[in-house]
């Protein structure tokens, strides 16, 4: 009698297990928010190392908004729009400058941009691209060294 029960629930989990796993990975691929762990401390003040967020992976993305990148293959960064599609963008003097106009960023830690990196020169970002920089800016991987990224890189919108 209790082998029967046994081979019953064996029987019903068989069945049950893959319909959840799959339900879960549907959930997973179809919700438009989704965790994301920040690794490293280059938008530090803002966000901190291994501190989790939520991106949407629906809203639209503005000058200002923080975003996730895919960088390559399996590399994500957590970093902000600084200019759209447009845009002219320039570092110089430790400021940036985005349309000729000095942008105000009070999330800055640090006013010393160590690095310029391509934006040394005046660059105008090309229709589906945007720059993307960290807060933390002489601790950070970002388009100054990889350049735009392109709209499709970016996984959604820090809330």
């Amino acid at each position: 009698m209790s082998e029967d029960k046994d081979q019953r629930f064996l029987t019903h989990l068989m069945v049950i297990l893959p319909v959840i796993i799959i339900a879960l990975y549907l959930i997973k691929i179809i919700s438009p928010i989704e965790p994301f762990r920040v690794s490293g401390v280059s938008m530090y003040p803002t966000y901190k190392d291994k501190q989790l967020v939520w991106i949407n992976k629906l809203a639209p993305i503005e000058k200002g908004d923080v975003v996730v990148i895919k960088v390559d293959f399996a590399t994500y960064y957590i970093k902000r729009v600084i200019a759209a599609p447009g845009d002219s963008i320039q570092i110089t003097d430790n400021k940036v400058f985005v349309n000729g106009k000095v942008i105000n960023e009070p999330y800055l830690n640090e006013q010393t941009i160590e690095n310029a990196g391509m934006f040394d020169a005046m660059y105008i970002v090309k229709p589906d691209e945007y720059v993307c920089l960290g807060d933390n800016r002489n601790d950070s991987y970002d388009s100054r060294d990889f350049g735009p990224v392109n709209i499709r890189q970016i996984k959604g919108r820090v809330k």
